[in-house]
């Protein structure tokens, strides 16, 4: 009898998606505002230039507005990586955007993942929105997370879940243990995983 795979839950924005570079591209269009990529040190992209009119509108017209998620681009390799890791894992979607951004959530997911050739491109299983991440993450008996937020890693470790924190920024806010690695994209975590070179 054959062995099921294991289940893995990924975060969309960060992970999958480019959210901080659609942002920085809508401070370009919208207010004429430059700000370097490598500048970016914060995940609390709604305070991220201390002016109260341009921050309120990265939340109202990026954070809360489902059109931005539907014109989010995929992060580089994010492709490779879901190839190499559907040989081997279940792949779920853990997401805590806004609640009335999930259909927009599950039809980029679709149209991105789902519809493509499953043998080219893999698929995911299931997408889930919720606030709870670890909870989600438990129920599906996951032997990995994916996540770019240093806090949620810290929670994902402390019920025991093993996580790579997806991040280009020195790791100084968490310190790898058993439960946290670190890894500068979902490719290069997915290598990790799966034993394959950077090189593949």
């Amino acid at each position: 009898m054959l062995r099921s795979k294991p289940n893995v839950v990924i975060d969309a924005d960060g992970v999958l998606y480019d959210r901080t570079g659609h942002v920085l591209q809508y401070l370009r269009d919208r207010w004429n505002i430059i700000i370097p990529r490598s500048k970016v040190l914060t995940q609390d992209l709604a305070r991220l230039t201390g002016r109260p009119d341009v921050d309120k509108g990265i939340l109202d017209e990026c954070i809360l507005n489902p059109h931005f998620y539907h014109t989010m681009p995929l992060l580089p390799g994010v492709i490779e990586a879901i190839k190499l890791l559907n040989q081997f894992v279940i792949l779920n979607v853990v997401s805590n955007r806004p609640k009335h951004c999930l259909r927009t959530t599950k039809e980029r997911v679709t149209t991105d993942f789902m519809t493509s050739d499953p043998i080219r491109y893999g698929c995911f299983n299931e997408v889930h929105t919720v606030r709870g991440k670890w909870k989600e993450a438990k129920r599906l008996r996951a032997v990995w997370a994916f996540e770019d937020n240093y806090e949620l890693v810290e929670e994902y470790a402390k019920h025991q879940i093993p996580c790579y924190y997806i991040t280009e920024l020195p790791m100084t806010l968490l310190r790898p243990t058993r439960y946290i690695k670190k890894a500068g994209s979902l490719l290069e975590a997915a290598q990790l995983i799966c034993g394959v070179g950077a090189s593949h």
